[in-house]
């Protein structure tokens, strides 16, 4: 099984993209032998619209319940904006939560209380991203707003998204004090990147992840395909675990 675990529906706004629907996203993923994609909207990063592109994503889970796993986005800037939007994902059925503090105006380090204690009681994996895509014009989320932030949901799966090399000695330095962190490999680009990830963290905390659709697949699949680790470990990347952490 490949599960694509970081992937968008909407509209990209920086450059055309021939993927603009979620009718062309399943095409893309049938194109690449991709079984299932972790997915969120792009309207609730740019429009400012979190509510907006949650019911998009609610609606893409309906219509394509085999294909898409949803992931809802959350603005802690607000409490009761947060505690809803958790209440509103999980009678949706949703996997998953977003986060996206440089876009929707918020710090890790300043979240209250009470957000920290639904999101421990819904007790659903937190994907945060260092950056949308791999592309150096895009902002960098620090690496010490996530720290920051970790240790309050201990018992939650962290997956890290987005990281390239700037971010992967920092990256690597919190997974190995935070068993409960993941990493997703949409962008990394370092030599030898998924055997060193393995090597030094296990292959049970690396997803798969390909940027769908706004980066091309093949690059995301063949890193890990051609990876020098066993076919094990390959698979467990692939899918296994996201299917795992994301009880599809």
């Amino acid at each position: 099984m490949k599960i694509d675990s970081y992937a968008y529906i909407g509209f990209w706004p920086y450059w055309p993209i021939k993927t603009r629907s979620v009718s062309d996203l399943i095409g893309l993923m049938d194109k690449w032998s991709i079984d299932k994609a972790v997915v969120s909207s792009l309207r609730s990063v740019f429009a400012v619209d979190v509510d907006g592109g949650n019911r998009e994503v609610y609606e893409a889970m309906k219509k394509w319940p085999d294909r898409l796993v949803g992931c809802a986005t959350l603005d802690l800037s607000s409490v009761d904006d947060a505690l809803r939007q958790i209440a509103e994902a999980e009678d949706e059925g949703i996997r998953g939560f977003r986060l996206y503090p440089l876009y929707n105006g918020y710090s890790l380090k300043k979240v209250h209380q009470k957000i920290v204690n639904r999101l421990i009681d819904a007790s659903k994996p937190i994907i945060i991203p260092y950056s949308l895509i791999m592309n150096w014009s895009l902002p960098t989320l620090s690496s010490s707003e996530i720290e920051s932030f970790i240790p309050k949901v201990p018992d939650l799966p962290i997956i890290l998204c987005g990281g390239n090399y700037p971010e992967l000695a920092a990256t690597m330095d919190i997974m190995l004090r935070f068993e409960n962190v993941h990493f997703e490999t949409s962008c990394l680009q370092t030599w030898n990147g998924i055997k060193n990830l393995v090597d030094m963290i296990g292959a049970e905390r690396v997803l798969l992840g390909l940027g769908l659709p706004l980066q091309y697949p093949a690059c995301g699949l063949t890193k890990v395909e051609h990876a020098d680790i066993n076919e094990t470990d390959k698979r467990k990347i692939m899918g296994e675990n996201a299917k795992r952490l994301f009880k599809i």
